[in-house]
């Protein structure tokens, strides 16, 4: 039985390289998550892949299918990548004009749009709603930043304390 290195780096907790070729392109693939509040995810690739990473980059690099907006909702602040993140937080994005578009996330936590990033009037603002419970982001953001994970890493980056976390 072959093993893809994510599901060998993500059962022994060592990164091992890409040793069959399953998806094992981006930066992050095959990456045990250290700090975790959950639990680890492997699930190849498909929408609920790599949970915390940087999906619009990494799309654009790697050829995968293109996002205008991307990330995922945590359990944690500071949660690695692929650490399950947290389903059905409904992820509100509103433009400098009011419009919105409203994305939920599946169940590692993963939202993203296709959404011509036309449909949003930039500055944009973002929140995430769970159980009534509203989190909002309070520095708009500029159309060269519609990746939720360039500045919601584990550490934090750009005056983001660290993940997205849902309420």
């Amino acid at each position: 039985m072959l093993f893809s290195s994510r599901m060998l780096s993500l059962v022994f907790g060592v990164s091992v390289g890409c040793l069959v070729v399953s998806g094992c392109k981006g930066p992050d693939l095959g990456t045990a998550p250290t700090n975790c509040s959950t639990q680890a995810v492997d699930e190849g690739e498909s929408p609920l892949m790599e949970p915390g990473g940087n999906c619009v980059q990494c799309h654009s690099d790697y050829d995968g299918p293109s996002f205008t907006f991307a990330g995922t909702v945590m359990a944690s602040l500071h949660d690695d990548t692929n650490c399950a993140g947290v389903a059905d937080v409904v992820v509100r994005i509103k433009g400098a004009d009011g419009r919105q578009i409203e994305l939920t996330t599946n169940k590692t936590g993963n939202f993203y749009s296709k959404v011509s990033s036309s449909s949003i009037t930039f500055p944009y603002t973002a929140e995430v709603v769970r159980n009534g419970t509203t989190v909002a982001m309070l520095t708009p953001r500029s159309k060269s930043e519609t990746n939720c994970a360039s500045c919601h890493t584990a550490a934090g980056a750009n005056a983001a304390p660290g993940r997205i976390v849902a309420p």
